[in-house]
């Protein structure tokens, strides 16, 4: 975004209850954000995607891998170039690539860039369906 001449507090006072982005959900006091460059998808400054310079978006493609973009705060000005991409297969070292790169971006999104990463992972594995032996074996226990 073009914010480099604005204070970062005074755009969050404009954005924090005003935003497209923002989600609520019945029975939880909390407010969520789908903005890009907020891996934990909560509504807060510290993980906001728009006013922050540095920051991490993980997603799945269509080959089911797993991709983390980050943003340069150095070319902040230069959109075509302010965004570096990964592609990573969906494994556990996803989760250490994806720590590694938000860790160079901003230290303090790598544990919530893991998280957001373990979960994709583990959403994309296969699973066995289970036997019919098996489903009674654990019902009679």
């Amino acid at each position: 975004m073009g914010f480099k001449n604005t204070s970062k507090d005074l755009v969050w006072q404009v954005i924090r209850n005003n935003s497209s982005f923002l989600r609520t959900q019945r029975g939880i006091n909390k407010k969520f954000s789908t903005e890009r460059f907020n891996p934990a998808g909560i509504n807060s400054a510290r993980y906001n995607g728009l006013i922050n310079t540095a920051g991490v978006h993980v997603s799945v493609d269509a080959d089911k891998k797993i991709v983390v973009v980050t943003k340069n705060k150095n070319k902040a000005s230069y959109p075509a170039k302010s965004t570096s991409t990964v592609t990573v297969r969906a494994t556990r070292n996803a989760v250490r690539t994806a720590g590694n790169n938000a860790k160079a971006a901003n230290p303090e999104l790598k544990k919530a860039t893991q998280l957001r990463t373990s979960q994709l992972v583990y959403s994309l594995k296969t699973r066995k369906p289970k036997t019919a032996a098996a489903a009674a074996v654990k019902t009679e226990a």
